[in-house]
């Protein structure tokens, strides 16, 4: 009898461990996305100066859904920022000029401010700059020449934004 109440108890024993043991949390690991890295996206255009006494200028850039869009500039510097664009992104920027209407030159000269640029700074700690300006003094006789090879030449600009590896 000795031996049996010995084994009961020992199987008692071993039942309560071997419960104890099993307990209700949950060790499934769930794994942590890493957060998307994004870009926060600048399109600039500097002063022109008096360029826009003589041409009309349409801005065509990528939003942050990757569509263009267009904006007319009516005053410089003109500038537009995206925020958290997903990288990859591919920032587009395209500066048309067409001719003002009624535009005769009347000064001995015309000085014209260029430069734009596509600049950004991402969650993985890229960076670029945007834009480097420059100017002109354009001579009278020479202004019509200036703006017909603007017109013929849009500024196209274009920066892949990758993440690190």
């Amino acid at each position: 009898m000795k031996s049996k109440l010995f084994l009961l108890a020992a199987l008692f024993l071993s039942l309560s461990f071997t419960l104890s043991s099993c307990s209700d949390d949950d060790d499934s690991q769930t794994e942590t996305k890493p957060e998307p890295i994004t870009a926060n996206v600048s399109y600039k255009m500097g002063d022109v100066l008096t360029l826009l006494e003589m041409v009309n200028i349409k801005v065509e850039y990528t939003g942050k859904d990757g569509k263009t869009i267009e904006e007319n500039v009516t005053k410089t510097p003109w500038e537009k920022k995206i925020e958290k664009a997903n990288v990859p992104f591919t920032a587009k920027m395209k500066i048309t000029y067409t001719k003002k209407e009624g535009f005769t030159p009347t000064k001995d000269s015309y000085k014209i401010g260029s430069g734009s640029g596509i600049g950004f700074t991402t969650t993985d700690g890229q960076f670029a700059e945007s834009t480097v300006n420059s100017t002109l003094t354009i001579a009278k006789d020479q202004i019509q020449n200036y703006i017909a090879e603007i017109i013929k030449n849009p500024k196209e600009k274009m920066k892949e934004i990758k993440a690190n590896k």
